[in-house]
Parts: C-alpha cells; structure tokens; sequence
C-alpha cells in the first residue's frame, strides 16, 4: 500500500477513483488510512465534493475558462464567465455527505455503499470517447493539426517504451512530445520560435444529438504527465484545452488557427493546466471538465506543452524528455435522482 501521508497528487488521483465507483479493495483502504491521518487530505476531500456539486449544478470549477460564444478572450487563457447557477435540491447533500464519510471514517466506520452514492449523485458516465495508452500501430499525424477521427495530430511526438528513467504509466509505450513545431516547418525560426508544444484529438458527438438536446452533459478529458530528471530547472507547464464545436467551425478549416481566434468561435471552451515536476517515478493526472452546449457536434481536445525558457532565436523549441500516457475522454451526464 502507498504511504497514506503522500501529497495532493496521489490523493487527487484516489479521490477521482473513489468518486467514478473505480476504487478497488485496496484503494478504499488507502483512501480510509488518508483520511484518518491527515487533516489536510480531510478538507481536500470535503473540497473536492463542493466542487464537482458546483459543477453538476452549472457553476463551473474555480480556475477554469468557460468561454460562450460572444465572449471575447483576454490574453491566451481568455476571460472568466461563470454561468448562472441552477439550483439543484441535492447540490448541498454532496458536502454533507463528504463530512458525514468523514466523521465515520474517524469513528472507525467504513461503508462502500457511502461512496457508492457519492458517485452516483455526482455524474453518470454515458459513454467512453476515448481511451488511449497508446499501444496501437496508429502513428501521431505530425504535420499539424488534422480534422481526422482516430488519430492524435499536431507537433512532432513520439510513441516510445520505457526510456530516460520514465516507465510507461500502463503498457508498454507512452507518447513522447518531441518538438514545438511539426514537420515541413520552414526558415530560420520556424514557427517564430514556437516553445509550445501541440497535440490534438478530435472527438464526433454527433450519435449523441438526442442526449445532448436537455444540455445536461459534460465532457471530462484526463491524461497523465511525466518528464525524465534532466529537464530544465524551471517548471514545464501542461495545458489541456477543450473546445466544444459545430461542424461549419471546423468546415471554415479553423483548427488550424490560433488557439485565441478558434476560442471565439467555440461554443465553450474550458482550460485546466498543472505544473509538470521533474520525478520521473511519478505521473501527474490532470482532469478538465467542459459543460456542452447542446449544439455541440465536436469536441476539440487540445494538449501542449509549454518550454518554460520562451521562444528561442535559434528556431522551435525541442523536449528532452516529456510524456504524455492514458488519455481518456468520456461523456457523463448529470444524475439528479430523486
């Protein structure tokens, strides 16, 4: 079993599990042996819970960019728009449920029937989009962004094993991000020097218009970030961008565009990012949830890199070791019950 007093990361990870009902035996006795020994996994936890009860209700998480359509952006991250809350009459349960487990917890009580209802209050998972640990023979498109289904494109990247002191999170290969620019780039700078690098992955809701129609679905996109020992002292950043969309924004060929033109022609759009750290033993899981309009037709999934010494006049920006491994999307629809 892991050391119950490991930080933030780990217990973000073991909340999300026991929060989708994925908690195995073994988890649930961790997840009890954190609680119990540390006060500042209790509030993180009892946090957490508010937070996806905001969610549910359509206030979105704190941090995260929620861009409608006639919002123009400030800058790269775009401005904050919350949208108005609907009252839901088990939102406020969520909070009393995390301290009542809580309280148990300390008592020496223990039900997974508890957490069970945690989970089935909060979202119901509807269908999988996406589950890639990258073990297929489908090679990255790496000559740009590309409108193809199936596959990721962008920036140069790399399916690789076990490499640099980095072991793959599952499996057997992990995605290397490689270069801040994709092949066929062109002159001395090459992308003005781009130090971000990009991949993408488009996702067709169109089989689910009828679902969509209420407006009570959310898109949840999560991925594991890694990077070896040698990387440059200061922190790398890793963003994750959704971008929900019609089929005319795609038809106008805007995903090739910049990141701020293509947010003012999404339909919403939502932006989480973590700082990578530079242990190679560990994987850092980050999760961006999007709220989807119910014109929603795509779904634009949107992973960078960021080098953090800027943009270099010798030409874009290349990675001595960063990964990307697990990537799943799913489609989760709000459970109001009774």
């Amino acid at each position: 079993m892991k050391d119950p007093k490991q930080g933030a990361g780990v217990w973000e990870d073991l909340f999300h599990r026991v929060m989708d009902g994925a908690a195995r035996a073994e988890d649930l006795a961790q997840f009890h042996d954190v609680l119990r020994q540390n006060p500042e996994a209790v509030d993180a936890w009892i946090r957490l819970t508010h937070l996806h009860a905001e969610l549910a209700s359509g206030v979105l998480l704190e941090g995260a960019t929620h861009l409608p359509r006639d919002a123009r952006p400030e800058g790269e991250g775009g401005s904050v728009v919350r949208s108005n809350p609907v009252e839901i009459p088990w939102r406020r349960h969520l909070g009393r449920i995390a301290a009542a487990l809580v309280v148990g917890l300390l008592l020496g009580g223990f039900g997974t029937s508890v957490l069970r209802g945690v989970s089935e209050l909060r979202w119901g998972k509807l269908a999988t989009l996406l589950a890639d640990s990258f073990e297929s023979d489908v090679a990255p498109v790496v000559t740009g962004p590309s409108e193809h289904m199936g596959v990721w494109s962008g920036d140069v990247t790399q399916m690789v094993g076990a490499q640099q002191g980095v072991q793959p999170r599952s499996g057997s290969r992990m995605l290397r991000f490689v270069s801040a620019a994709h092949e066929g780039t062109t002159g001395e700078t090459g992308e003005k020097g781009s130090y971000i690098a990009d991949v993408y992955r488009l996702l067709d809701l169109r089989p689910f218009t009828k679902e969509l129609a209420p407006g009570d679905l959310s898109l949840r996109f999560s991925a594991y970030f890694n990077a070896n020992g040698r990387a440059e002292r200061d922190a790398y950043t890793a963003r994750i961008y959704l971008h929900a969309l019609s089929e005319a924004t795609i038809r106008k060929g805007l995903l090739q565009s910049s990141v701020q033109q293509l947010l003012q022609e999404s339909l919403a759009a939502t932006l989480d990012q973590i700082s990578v750290d530079r242990d190679p033993a560990t994987w850092q899981r980050r999760v961006a949830e999007l709220r989807l309009p119910p014109q929603t037709e795509f779904v634009w999934v949107h992973v960078s890199i960021i080098h953090p010494g800027g943009r270099s006049p010798d030409g874009p920006r290349t990675f001595s070791g960063h990964f990307l491994d697990d990537a799943e999307a799913a489609l989760l629809r709000r459970d109001v019950g009774p």
